[in-house]
C-alpha cells in the first residue's frame, strides 16, 4: 500500500513539472523561431526581472496575478523585444496564472507565486541555453 502511494505521489510530482515551461522546450523554441541573440537577451532580461520581482520581492504592490502581468508587459514593452515567435509563445505560456482574454486569475497564494517564479526561472535558463 505504501509503495503504491509513493509511486502515485512520484507520478504526480513528475507530471507537475512537465506541465509548465521548461528549459529544454524554451531553448528549442528559441532555435526553432530563429530568434536573434539580441532578442533572446532582451527576453532574458524581461523574464529575469519578472522572476526577481515575484521570487525575491514577493510581487510587492500587486494584489493579483493580473497586476503582476501588467507590470511584466510594461517592462517588456519598454525593452521592446521582437514579438510573434510562435514556438516561443507556446513554450512560455503562463496563462494558467493570468488569462487577460477571459480576465481570470489563479489564486494569489504563496504557493502559486512560487510556481510562477519557478516557471520564470526555467524560461530564463532556456533562453540562456538557446543563446549558446
Amino acid at each position: 500500500m505504501q509503495n503504491r502511494l509513493a509511486t502515485l505521489v512520484l507520478l504526480v510530482l513528475m507530471s507537475c513539472s512537465a506541465i509548465g515551461a521548461d528549459k529544454e522546450s524554451v531553448a528549442k523554441a528559441v532555435k526553432e523561431d530563429g530568434m536573434s541573440v539580441q532578442d533572446a537577451r532582451k527576453w532574458y532580461t524581461v523574464y529575469k526581472g519578472a522572476y526577481i520581482y515575484v521570487k525575491e520581492l514577493d510581487a510587492a504592490g500587486s494584489k493579483d496575478f493580473g497586476d503582476v502581468f501588467v507590470r511584466f508587459r510594461s517592462v517588456r514593452d519598454k525593452v521592446m523585444p521582437t514579438k510573434g515567435n510562435e514556438a516561443f509563445k507556446k513554450a512560455t505560456d503562463l496563462s494558467k496564472f493570468a488569462d487577460p482574454v477571459t480576465n481570470t486569475y489563479a489564486d494569489f497564494t504563496a504557493e502559486n507565486k512560487t510556481d510562477l517564479a519557478e516557471e520564470l526561472y526555467e524560461i530564463c535558463e532556456g533562453l540562456k541555453a538557446g543563446i549558446k
